[in-house]
Formats: structure tokens, C-alpha cells, sequence
């Protein structure tokens, strides 16, 4: 399986506190456990928000959002709330 990054991702992981950081750090391995054997811990919530995305808590506020293609997850973006509500209005995946 690969993984990319796309630039909303990697824009929105810049700007976070170094805190926040470490913790997107931690959940993204913890996605990338869960994709590779199924398993994952109770706190990451994984959740189906879109034909092909995924969301996956960071923290109480903080989410990742992910697509998965044959073969190929695109970590989309992180945010709070209202920017994954964005991200869905604009890109339905």
C-alpha cells in the first residue's frame, strides 16, 4: 500500500504548534496501522465520511482525512470540524 500527501495536508501540519504536531505524527502512524492490519485503537474513531474518505481523531477538536484508492491512500488534509465539513462540500469523495 502507498501513501502520499497532498498539499493541504502538509500545509495544515506546518502551521500546527509543535504539540499538535507530535500528536498528528502519532495518529497518522496509528492510520497507517489500522490500514495495514485492521486494528486500531478505541480512541482514533475511525469514521466513513465519504464514498472514498476517511476521518481518523487526532484530538477532541482535530481530525485527518483520508482517501482510499485501489492501492493508494492520499492523506487529504487535517482540521477541525467545520474544515472537514468544508472539504466534503467541495470534493465529495
Amino acid at each position: 500500500m502507498k501513501f502520499v500527501y497532498r498539499p493541504a495536508y502538509l500545509k495544515a501540519f506546518d502551521a500546527a504548534d509543535t504539540a499538535l504536531q507530535k500528536q498528528i505524527i502519532q495518529t497518522d502512524k496509528e492510520i497507517k496501522n489500522y490500514l495495514e492490519t485492521g486494528q486500531a485503537r478505541y480512541g482514533l474513531r475511525i469514521k466513513k465520511i465519504g464514498r472514498l474518505s476517511f476521518e481518523g481523531r487526532v484530538s477532541d477538536k482535530i481530525r485527518i482525512v483520508w482517501v482510499k484508492e485501489k492501492g493508494l491512500i492520499s492523506f487529504a488534509m487535517v482540521g477541525d470540524h467545520r474544515q472537514v465539513q468544508n472539504y466534503l462540500r467541495n470534493f465529495q469523495i
